[in-house]
């Protein structure tokens, strides 16, 4: 059971936590009871040898302390004598090479060989990779760990450091996926229809579009032009099918400035306006029906994510003659204000504090006199209703 339970932990290839003492190990309790190591001031203090109970020979842990922290080199043994990890500390913490050893890997074709990584102050570094027992490099992970945060691109980085024995294989492999990257990053790219027509095209500078990007429906047409300045958009347009524009958007810094959708027809049907300030956007939105006429127009406010806002400012909606039929004004996602109600023959103003409805006035259209007004409870039910001027309704 003991064998299967460090073949388990052995065949998680690199261990991205921070082992420490009897735990990178796998000690028993009657096993720790058989560690010795000096104690000074009740913290241990030196070389700590832990050995197997049904054989003294077998040393199952060693480790260097000072002042009570892992401070040195850790090697963990099977009860075969055999070495499945080995790694260093540095006050408590994993600091250089970090080795464990399987026989029953599952990685591509590898099965038996030292999984590699690098620790600094805790934290994982450089590259990680796979090593058989003499110290020929089998496989790379394409990876750069910098300082505990995994990227795929930032090979620069992991060039500039050191890998002790392996440190000419890892640098060669570098080097050359560094070259592949770079060849990559630095090309025209098109894709194309089974029909051979042009799907996708852009070019690529430093790894990021640079120009006009285009994507292009089955026919032929283009679905979406892109203007890019080193990898910043500038200026998108979207299309229909039939040739006519559908959205166009414009950017400044690489953000969101203005929006515009139109119909097929060519009139507007909605625009927006964004504004950051201190990471927080806003936007104001208007909608039009396809004669033109505007149908609403209302703002949001993007402060805790990009995706989720909450309602903000001036909310309006019109008739389909664009004349104004209601009018609201909203303060971090509720009802803040006077909200103006239009109708043929009556006009209501209400007022709301803070999401609750405080009071309504009824008006007369005609006369333009307040004809009633209607007071509400705090859990928005109706107090009372009081007639205004002596007209009935």
């Amino acid at each position: 059971m003991r064998n299967l339970t460090i073949l388990i932990l052995s065949i998680s290839y690199l261990a991205h936590a921070e082992f420490k003492g009897y735990e990178a190990c796998f000690l028993d309790d009657a096993e720790k009871k058989r560690c010795e190591v000096k104690m000074v001031a009740g913290k241990k203090e030196g070389k700590e040898t832990c050995r197997a109970l049904d054989n003294s020979k077998v040393v199952l842990l060693e480790a260097q302390y000072a002042n009570g922290k892992l401070n040195g080199p850790l090697v963990c043994r099977d009860f075969m004598n055999q070495v499945y990890l080995q790694t260093a500390y540095v006050d408590d913490q994993l600091n250089g090479e970090h080795k464990s050893y399987s026989k029953s890997r599952s990685w591509k074709n590898i099965k038996e060989a030292w999984a590699i990584s690098f620790y600094e102050n805790g934290k994982q570094v450089g590259m990680e990779f796979f090593a058989d027992t003499k110290g020929k490099v089998l496989d790379i992970l394409p990876n750069c760990w910098e300082k505990g945060q995994m990227s795929s691109s930032n090979l620069g980085y992991c060039l500039g450091l050191k890998y002790g024995d392996y440190d000419s294989d890892i640098r060669k492999f570098l080097q050359a996926e560094v070259n592949k990257r770079f060849k990559e990053m630095n090309r025209d790219i098109e894709d194309k229809f089974k029909n051979g027509k042009v799907k996708f095209k852009v070019k690529m500078v430093n790894g990021q579009y640079d120009g006009e990007a285009v994507w292009n429906y089955e026919s032929g047409s283009p679905n979406t032009k892109t203007l890019y300045a080193k990898g910043v958009p500038v200026k998108s347009e979207e299309f229909f099918e039939s040739g006519a524009v559908q959205v166009t958007k414009f950017f400044k810094d690489g953000k969101l400035e203005k929006k515009e959708t139109f119909y097929e027809n060519g009139k507007l049907a909605e625009i927006v306006k964004a504004t950051y300030d201190n990471g927080i956007r806003k936007e104001r939105i208007e909608r039009f029906n396809d004669k033109g006429f505007r149908e609403t127009e209302y703002g949001y406010t993007y402060e805790f994510s990009g995706y989720w806002g909450q309602i903000d400012g001036p909310y309006r909606t019109y008739d389909n003659k664009g004349n104004l039929d209601y009018e609201a004004y909203f303060k971090n996602g509720q009802l803040d204000g006077k909200v103006t109600i239009n109708s043929t023959d009556r006009k209501e103003e209400e007022t709301w504090v803070k999401g609750r409805r405080k009071e309504t006035i009824v008006y007369d259209v005609k006369t333009g006199k307040p004809i009633e007004k209607i007071e509400y409870m705090n859990d928005g039910s109706e107090k009372g209703r009081t007639k205004l001027n002596g007209v009935k309704i």
